[in-house]
């Protein structure tokens, strides 16, 4: 697959420094991922403003019910794209179950094109169940396999060999003959082929780990589990890294920073947002109930750890009242607490399951 990378990544870059205004739909945002990946490089460019991470672009698009993009296909290469990147940046309870409840045996290329897909909840009581339907719906396209087109067959064969179907049994021989006649002039041929050359799935052969600090913040994070918390807050929006993608994690978290990561953890009562002042918003829905004066004030005063409870206490325990928020935090210097110690406290709050 190598000789294609050049020009997917290239593909990839186009995209990613296009103007933000051409909003690509979720499926391209999900292909470049995997072109970004098939050019060893990070899809999550540590390096570039939030905007051009793509992994979290991508998480941004699931929908309340799970899925991605309007179209099924674009909600199975959004799946692979983030299994293959980070599986805790969206909801995959809710995909797996959109993406079972939209196989159709009818559309053997997207069936089998599931099974990639599928792969990747391999144990999962839904999935399994899925996974032998899928198997089972094929069987008559594989018997036919000589009057498909060779798209369909390199679907077939990476979602086979992906839930490790053996394709040197009888079974499958219409299957291998149909597909040796196939030109490799595309991704989804070569994948196809290096799926029967190792016996593997082929997006395996590209997967990266993007869920560390060290693929998502351009600066260091020193402590393990500060960095795990601020990395889940980034996925969902809650921390953008100051200055653009530096977690700064050992800098004295300021009361507008707080401010705006409990407005943006609270998106189902967020304001409009027309100022050009970035914290104007979350100060004006918050100043009654912080009883604070806008006259005088001070968006970069350090917060202490009797004020961070005050305030998050004050912000968050309507939504948490019926299973209460975590203990109050503990800051090396009381004073002033940081931005890594405020993100344990608020990724612990937003691993609370409230009701509906």
């Amino acid at each position: 697959m190598k000789h294609m990378r050049f020009a997917a990544l290239l593909l990839a870059l186009v995209f990613l420094f296009a103007p933000s205004a051409a909003a690509a739909e979720t499926g391209q945002i999900a292909e470049n991922i995997l072109a970004c990946l098939d050019g060893q490089e990070n899809p999550r460019h540590p390096q570039s403003p939030a905007e051009h991470d793509l992994v979290r672009k991508l998480s941004r698009e699931q929908n309340a019910d799970g899925s991605f993009g309007q179209e099924f296909r674009e909600h199975i290469t959004s799946i692979i794209a983030l299994e293959l990147t980070d599986p805790y940046a969206y909801d995959r309870d809710r995909a797996l179950i959109h993406l079972c409840g939209n196989l159709n045996p009818t559309d053997p290329e997207l069936t089998a094109y599931a099974l990639s897909a599928l792969q990747f909840f391999r144990g999962d009581r839904i999935a399994e169940s899925a996974i032998a339907w899928a198997v089972g719906a094929l069987r008559p396209s594989v018997e036919n396999a000589a009057t498909l087109p060779c798209q369909t067959l390199s679907a077939m064969i990476c979602g086979l060999t992906a839930i490790e179907a053996d394709l040197n049994a009888p079974d499958y021989t219409p299957l291998i003959k149909a597909f040796a006649v196939c030109p490799q002039d595309t991704i989804e041929t070569e994948r196809a082929a290096y799926a029967l050359q190792t016996g593997s799935c082929p997006y395996w052969a590209i997967a990266r780990s993007c869920q560390i600090p060290e693929t998502v913040f351009a600066d260091t994070i020193a402590d393990a589990e500060i960095g795990a918390a601020m990395v889940r807050l980034y996925n969902k929006g809650v921390i953008i890294g100051r200055p653009a993608r530096n977690a700064a994690a050992d800098a004295a978290l300021t009361t507008a920073e707080l401010l705006v990561m409990l407005d943006r953890m609270l998106p189902e009562d967020r304001a409009d947002r027309d100022s050009h002042v970035w914290y104007a918003a979350a100060l004006d829905r918050f100043s009654v109930a912080l009883a604070i004066d806008h006259a005088t004030f001070d968006p970069s005063a350090v917060v202490s750890d009797k004020a961070f409870s005050a305030i998050t206490e004050t912000i968050l325990l309507p939504k948490y009242a019926d299973v209460g928020l975590p203990a109050g935090i503990t800051s090396a210097d009381p004073a002033a607490i940081t931005r890594g110690e405020a993100a344990l406290y608020l990724a612990a709050v937003g691993d609370l399951t409230v009701k509906p």
